[in-house]
């Protein structure tokens, strides 16, 4: 099951890896770029433990198997 995701609407949204590395399993969704900027959709995250910032397409958090909205984990 896939959402549909607005990444307007993503930032400060949180997400839990679901497979962490490096132990960064919870972010936050700093900002993303500008069609001006570069390509459309490209997320700016922020891992909570480290601080370090990655970059992603907006699309990949549509992935169940990688991604979960918020983070507590449902069981």
């Amino acid at each position: 099951m896939t959402n549909s995701l607005n990444y307007k609407k993503l930032i400060g949204s949180k997400w839990r890896k679901k497979h962490p590395e490096n132990s960064e399993k919870h972010f936050l969704v700093k900002r993303w770029l500008k069609p001006s900027e570069g390509e459309k959709g490209m997320l700016e995250i922020e891992a909570i433990l480290t601080q370090r910032n990655h970059w992603i397409h907006f699309q990949e958090l549509n992935d169940p198997f990688v991604w979960a909205i918020g983070w507590n984990e449902k069981k």
